[in-house]
């Protein structure tokens, strides 16, 4: 079976799974499978909306401290999936931390709530 390193440059990996026979590539991707639903298990999935004619018209998460709210980093979402010309929803997938989400609010403010994530439920903070 051949491993696949992310040090391979793509003609060489793109050549590698062409001379994979059907049953290695089966069980090559079974195994990423595995390994991808392992990346999820216990983490959050947040869906934030956003409307590009409320609030600021974006969404999204941040990492913050939990004594003093002060935000420390964003958070990259998985997916954006527009709905619409203007409005759409972003999916994070989130570990057990505490977190700001922005998203859509009324027309002039978002609506903003601070979060803590454990065992992959939301508990507001």
């Amino acid at each position: 079976m051949v491993f696949i390193t992310t040090e391979a440059p793509k003609t060489e990996l793109n050549a590698n799974l062409k001379e994979m026979s059907r049953g290695e590539l089966t069980a090559l991707r079974q195994q990423i499978n595995e390994l991808l639903a392992g990346m999820q298990e216990n983490k959050l999935k947040a869906e934030l909306s956003y409307h590009r004619y409320k609030g600021s018209g974006k969404a999204w998460v941040s990492k913050v401290d939990s004594d003093t709210k002060k935000i420390l980093g964003f958070v990259d979402a998985e997916s954006n999936v527009k709905t619409d010309t203007y409005r759409g929803y972003k999916v994070f997938l989130l570990p057990d931390e505490f977190y700001l989400f922005c998203s859509e609010g009324t027309k002039s403010r978002d609506s903003r709530r601070y979060v803590e994530i454990s065992n992959g439920e939301e508990k507001s903070f």
